[in-house]
């Protein structure tokens, strides 16, 4: 989710000087004029998105409209990230079966009228006790589909401690501490989109690391 924010393409790892770095992957094949490379130190860019994600989190406003949805998209990201596709495969068969049962009705109805069956009393029962039994089972499978669409639609929240942690966030006895890098992703990937750098104004102890970095919120699928 680390893109230069000169040609825009992703960046990747480097080590230079003993140091970890993250670098422009394109800037070396010379696609972009002028462009001779974009390097941020790695601990230093980490701890600023890291830090940006966690002081919002902790300063929630629920009040705020942003806060709530963004909160909102992160939740439904968690709910994916945890969700086996179980639940959207019984969703689709059961969409699928409703289906199947309506286009029943019809097929039971357009017969009556057009093909004249289902006449005299034998007939009219079997019709009855046909379109009583296909509508039944609609009725069930579009409870069942109503049903599985609103736990697919539902909120589900995130841990509590990640809105209200202990102590520093990101200190030694964190829960950010204890995680893998693969953790941390998935994590950061719930609540940010992509992670643009910008050229450094100076260099050493006056490189503005920190105002190079700019944080994209996670944004709904539709924005």
């Amino acid at each position: 989710m680390l893109f230069c924010g000169v040609c825009r393409s992703s960046m990747v790892t480097d080590r230079r000087n003993g140091k970890q770095l993250y670098r422009c992957n394109r800037a070396q094949s010379g696609a972009v004029p002028g462009h001779g490379g974009l390097a941020i130190n790695m601990d230093d860019a980490d701890d600023v998105v890291a830090r940006t994600v966690w002081s919002r989190l902790t300063a929630l406003d629920p009040e705020d409209p942003e806060d709530l949805e963004w909160l909102a998209e992160a939740a439904r990201r968690f709910a994916a990230q945890a969700d086996t596709g179980e639940r959207q495969a019984e969703l689709a068969a059961a969409r699928a079966e409703l289906e199947h049962v309506r286009e029943a009705l019809r097929t039971l109805y357009v017969d009556r009228q057009a093909a004249g069956l289902y006449v005299g009393g034998v007939g009219d029962q079997v019709f009855r006790e046909s379109v009583e039994r296909l509508t039944a089972h609609e009725a069930r499978t579009a409870g069942r589909v109503e049903e599985l669409g609103t736990a697919e639609a539902g909120t589900v929240a995130i841990p509590s401690e990640w809105t209200d942690p202990e102590g520093d966030p990101l200190g030694p006895e964190s829960t950010w501490a204890g995680w893998t890098l693969s953790e941390r992703r998935e994590f950061l990937a719930l609540f940010v989109d992509r992670v643009n750098v910008a050229r450094s104004v100076g260099r050493g102890r006056n490189a503005n690391t920190a105002e190079r970095v700019a944080v994209h919120w996670a944004q709904t699928p539709a924005k």
